[in-house]
This record gives C-alpha cells, structure tokens and sequence, in this order.
C-alpha cells in the first residue's frame, strides 16, 4: 500500500464521518424545525381565516351603514313628499271570509287535503293554513300557498259577491 492508498483510506473515512454529520444535521433539523415550521403554518392559516371574517364582517358593516343612509334618505324624502301617506282601511270580516273559502276551494282542488282550514292574519298580511303560517312552511309549499292565494283572491275578485270595480282589494 502506497502513500495514495493511505491517503484514499483517510478521505473515505472523512467522507463516512461527513455523512454521519450530515444526517445528523439532517435529523436535527427534521425533530427541531419541522415542528416550528408546522405550528408557523398553523397560525399563519388561523389569522388568514380570521382576517377574512373580520373583512367580511367589516363588508357587512359597510354595507349595512349604506342601507341605514339609503332608509334615511327615503324617510326624509317621504316626510317632505307633497302627498298624503295613504292609510290602510280595515277588511271586513265577512270579505276575508268568503276570500278565505275560495283559497280552501282551491287547495281542495289541488288535493291538499280532505278540508283544508283556511284563515288571514291581519297583522301579518298573510293566510294561515290548517293552523301554520304560510311562512313557517319551506319554499316549495310556500310557493303553492302564495299561488293559491292569488287564484283564489282572483276567483274572488270575479265572484258575484267580490269585489267591484274601483274597490280597494287586499293591497
């Protein structure tokens, strides 16, 4: 064995003892710093989510104060308007009666059920229907109730004892 043998020996041995330090170097870094950098990550995305709701809640606010404005607005322009605010009358008893039973004729119609209840809440503006709101209903049976209405209000309004021309109807 030549001095080149030796010598070739000895860088082995360095390169073996470099890679040793290098993995270790590496796992080091692996068991230090991939556990900050996951918890960095995890609070980078928390305050990226919470700075979307606070711009999403700053956008309704904003929006919300646009809307106040545009409501003021027009309760200034109605206060200054030249005419009258018109004043709702009362619906006799018997007028929402008979609208009552043609709103039931045509639910029966439609099978909605052996005797639908029907009745109007004055408050509300709206039909009650075997004891429920039509609002406390979903869309889709909202949609039928509101349609049904309209039928019958117009079979109410074409009935001998509707309403006659020139009379004020529901609204």
């Amino acid at each position: 064995m030549s001095d080149l043998d030796r010598r070739k020996e000895a860088l082995n041995i360095d390169r073996y003892k470099s890679k040793e330090s290098l993995d270790g170097m590496k796992n080091q870094i692996k068991y230090t710093f991939e556990p900050l950098l996951t918890l960095s990550k995890e609070s980078l995305d928390l305050a990226i989510e919470q700075r979307a709701e606070r711009d999403s809640e700053l956008n309704d606010r904003q929006r919300w104060f646009e809307l106040l404005k545009h409501q003021k607005d027009i309760e200034i322009l109605l206060e200054k308007s030249s005419q009258p605010r018109l004043e709702w009358e009362g619906l006799s008893t018997r007028t929402l009666a008979e609208l009552c039973r043609e709103i039931e004729t045509v639910l029966k119609d439609w099978k909605w059920g052996a005797e639908p209840d029907v009745s109007f809440n004055e408050k509300e503006y709206d039909i009650i229907v075997d004891g429920q709101p039509r609002q406390s209903h979903g869309k889709g049976v909202r949609a039928i109730l509101y349609s049904a209405f309209i039928i019958g209000l117009l079979k109410y309004c074409i009935s001998e004892s509707g309403v006659k021309k020139d009379t004020r109807i529901l609204g």
